[in-house]
């Protein structure tokens, strides 16, 4: 793991040396003009897009003006950390904002998905970056949407999951007024 853009500046884990007790050889006694420099290269960039892209949206034509934008990250995890076998397909992580996480976790468990509420991680913790920084100043609503490795590792795995992600996702976001109903998936 190079940086984790999902992570303050500050924290440990930004650059892990170790990830579920395994070494990072490229992390170990990483000097801090390196650190630096990934920061530089991989984690303001991140920002920055995310930044222009809502700035854009925001921007948008008074005829859009029904419509609020809102932040979805997405992310995947292991499917074992620590020696625990992870049992949630998709985990949903928050923070204080509810619009999204609780119809989507609903939506899951309604497809009879097992669906992590702030698991396999927490939103209310280092993990909810993205969202402090990006969704929470605008009042947006927002969420962080992790789904499990072993489950999109094919291309097979990606095209089955984005079918799911889109299904459970689109009917949340229209009901919530944050896309046009007639939208698909």
């Amino acid at each position: 793991m190079i940086i984790d853009p999902n992570r303050p500046h500050d924290d440990e884990l930004l650059v892990p040396q170790v990830s579920d007790g395994v070494a990072v050889p490229g992390n170990r006694d990483i000097t801090p003009p390196a650190h630096a420099a990934r920061i530089a290269e991989f984690h303001a960039p991140y920002h920055a897009a995310v930044e222009d892209a809502l700035a854009a949206l925001l921007l948008q034509p008074k005829s859009h003006a029904d419509l609020l934008p809102a932040l979805i990250s997405m992310h995947s995890f292991t499917p074992v950390m620590d020696g625990f076998k992870r049992p949630w397909y998709i985990g949903i992580l928050w923070d204080r904002d509810e619009r999204l996480p609780l119809p989507l976790m609903e939506s899951f468990r309604q497809r009879g998905i097992a669906v992590g509420d702030n698991e396999p991680y927490s939103g209310r913790d280092a993990h909810g970056y993205t969202l402090r920084r990006h969704a929470e100043p605008r009042s947006l609503p927002n969420v962080l949407v992790e789904v499990r490795q072993d489950l999109i590792d094919t291309p097979k795995g990606v095209a089955k999951w984005v079918k799911v992600l889109g299904e459970s996702m689109v009917p949340v976001l229209a009901g919530l007024g944050l896309m046009h109903r007639s939208a698909n998936a």
